[in-house]
């Protein structure tokens, strides 16, 4: 593989840069309702990452909890739970 190769493989890994609050706003809102898409719109909405929604939408793609279209994967939905499932599957 040549340093290039790396190079690009190395930054894919990367997640996007993401505030702290963003994350934290999002999972307390996926506690309460069920998730099935995010977009600007619901993140707008829900008054989380303004202006940065792009953002964060890329650190839950590169955490696997979306697609490419914003549809919930089934990662997000076993945050859905609650005692020892949840923090089981929030190590995952």
């Amino acid at each position: 593989m040549s340093s290039a190769e790396v190079s690009e493989a190395t930054n894919r890994l990367k997640p996007p840069y993401g505030n702290i609050v963003w994350y934290d706003s999002f999972f307390k809102l996926l506690e309460r309702i069920q998730i099935d898409k995010v977009d600007k719109s619901f993140l707008k909405t829900h008054g989380i990452a303004a202006s940065n929604e792009y953002k964060l939408i890329g650190g839950l793609r590169f955490l696997g909890l979306i697609d490419e279209n914003g549809n919930a994967k089934d990662k997000m939905y076993a945050l859905r739970v609650v005692g020892d499932e949840y923090k089981e599957n929030f190590k995952k």
